[in-house]
């Protein structure tokens, strides 16, 4: 059945599993409706409260949301201003900030 994950493999190393479980649970998607599969598959997946995919935005300098999932739900057109946040650290200087 098309879009119905199959039973992973318990012979499997979990991050093999866990990439098994986004790839079959995004497979029959393209376009916007790929992005937000892959932003619910990953939250799942990952045991997060939320994931986004987006577009950076240079001269407006923010982010704009091409899928969010938050929470168990979708979230429309979500916009991040990042001044002053850690994710202008991370652009202006390339570290990791956790």
């Amino acid at each position: 059945m098309a879009g119905k994950p199959t039973a992973p493999s318990r012979s499997l190393p979990p991050l093999l599993v866990a990439l098994k479980l986004i790839t079959e649970g995004t497979a029959p998607y393209t376009g916007e409706r790929f992005f937000g599969s892959l932003v619910q598959k990953l939250a799942e997946v990952l045991g997060v409260h939320g994931v986004w995919v987006t577009r950076f935005r240079e001269q407006e300098y923010h982010f704009d949301s091409i899928a969010f999932w938050l929470d168990g739900r979708m979230v429309d057109e979500y916009r991040y201003t990042i001044t002053g946040t850690p994710c202008e650290r991370v652009l202006e200087t390339s570290e990791v900030v956790h």
